[in-house]
């Protein structure tokens, strides 16, 4: 596992971003697919046709949405509150994609699917995030004892540089 985790964290950026981008549009997948068999309790949609259809529009444009807001271009071990807000803008415009379609094509789809799949999105895409940043965070730190510094100015900054050039402290 840790060779697995050494090569990806070795990577140049643009396979780290196409990694992240191909973890998304599963990510995509599933919260579509999975919409619909939490609502409709099946997994026969997956064989419907104009499914897919929605599928195929929603997927590109999503993916467009979350390149134009900056998801791509974050590295990940700064994922913070913010970054964060930029997912569930991500998502919902992706909700509002969905609607759209839905809209248009006049595919009979229930009310409450929409709501489903931006739940299961930014769970799973603002999850994976999270998860990532922890485990980068944990290499990061491995034996380090963490530190909080809480202060304003000049000082704490000095502090705060002064451990994290030392071997036994890592601060947050």
């Amino acid at each position: 596992m840790e060779l697995f985790w050494s090569s990806i964290f070795n990577s140049t950026r643009p396979v780290k971003r196409l990694i992240t981008i191909l973890l998304d549009a599963c990510f995509i997948f599933m919260a579509f697919f999975g919409a619909f068999a939490t609502r409709l309790e099946d997994f026969n949609t997956i064989y419907d046709p104009e499914m897919w259809l929605g599928f195929s529009v929603l997927l590109p444009v999503s993916l467009f949405i979350f390149t134009k807001l900056g998801l791509y271009r974050a590295i990940l071990r700064y994922v913070n509150i913010q970054a964060m807000w930029v997912i569930l803008l991500g998502c919902f415009l992706s909700f509002t994609t969905l609607v759209t379609i839905e809209f248009l094509t006049k595919v009979g789809v229930p009310s409450t699917v929409p709501l489903i799949y931006i739940i299961l999105c930014v769970v799973l895409v603002g999850g994976s995030r999270m998860m990532v940043k922890s485990v980068v965070t944990g290499r990061i730190i491995g034996n380090k004892s963490a530190i909080v510094v809480y202060g304003a100015g000049s000082a704490g900054r000095q502090v705060a540089l002064s451990l994290a050039n030392r071997a036994m402290y890592a601060g947050c």
